[in-house]
């Protein structure tokens, strides 16, 4: 049976999941992260008050002057009780080994997580688990299940990150055509969609124009995954809460949120595959 994961927005999050039924949360390390919702510094992290699993996503390219850092960073983080740790950058990979470190890692390039060849190739670095990507079919998660040990993580519920950069583009844009308007989110209209744009020090997100939702498909996803992700991004607090006993207790319900994403569409590959034969 999979295990629920919640990527939090607050600390508020955290403390109220605390005594529900979930298995943990996803948190970014603060200078570190550039999609998640929560991003923490370790002082913080080492003072959570949850008896929770901790997985700790550091998402972002690092650049050569963060080397020291993150060295830094990742032998604090192995003396705190945590999980694992999401990485982005392969460096992670080789510092773990370097400084001896027993702390799992996830690996979460999530646009290249889409066969069990690549998957395996990084079990057997050592690396234990893997976020999926949501850029494919129901059937090829299930492929991937049978030809692998790994341990799959899937975003189920949320919006899902589809673009980032290192450059504030917003702001960039905004100085260009000197406008002066400030939001916590911008959109970009494309087509009739608007996707969400969230800008900060760490870089600009693009992410998908509506939230996937995958509670119909929940009972296959239960026996594929080891750990479902809920992410609350520009959901509102009490319908997010809702939505999470929803997904504890296998409840489908009704939702304007109904976008299962690639689930049931034919990734482009597939596409031309089946074209030629």
């Amino acid at each position: 049976m999979t295990k629920i994961l919640v990527n939090p927005i607050n600390l508020k999050h955290i403390e109220y999941l605390n005594n529900k039924d979930i298995a943990g949360y996803i948190i970014g390390l603060k200078n570190y992260s550039i999609f998640q919702n929560l991003k923490l510094d370790i002082d913080t992290i080492k003072k959570l008050n949850t008896k929770k699993e901790i997985y700790i996503s550091i998402n972002k390219p690092i650049h050569n002057n963060e080397l020291d850092d993150i060295k830094n960073k990742l032998k604090e983080l192995s003396k705190i009780n945590i999980k694992g740790i999401l990485y982005y950058d392969i460096s992670l990979v080789e510092l773990k080994e370097k400084l001896n470190l027993k702390t799992d890692l996830v690996w979460s390039q999530e646009h290249f997580t889409t066969n069990y060849y690549t998957i395996n190739y990084w079990y057997d670095l050592g690396v234990k688990y893997t976020y999926m990507s949501n850029e494919i079919t129901l059937d090829e998660l299930e492929e991937i299940r049978k030809n692998t040990d790994s341990k799959l993580m899937l975003q189920v519920f949320g919006y899902i990150p589809l673009f980032t950069s290192k450059r504030r583009l917003v702001n960039n844009y905004k100085e260009y055509f000197k406008l002066n308007n400030n939001s916590d989110i911008y959109y970009m209209e494309k087509e009739g969609y608007k996707y969400p744009l969230k800008e900060n020090k760490d870089g600009t997100v693009v992410y998908s124009a509506s939230p996937i939702n995958s509670i119909k498909d929940f009972d296959k996803i239960d026996k594929i995954v080891d750990y479902s992700v809920l992410n609350c991004f520009l959901i509102d607090d009490l319908e997010f809460i809702e939505i999470v006993k929803h997904y504890f207790n296998r409840e489908k319900f009704d939702s304007i949120y109904n976008d299962t994403y690639f689930l049931h569409k034919e990734s482009i590959y597939k596409v031309i595959r089946n074209a030629k034969n």
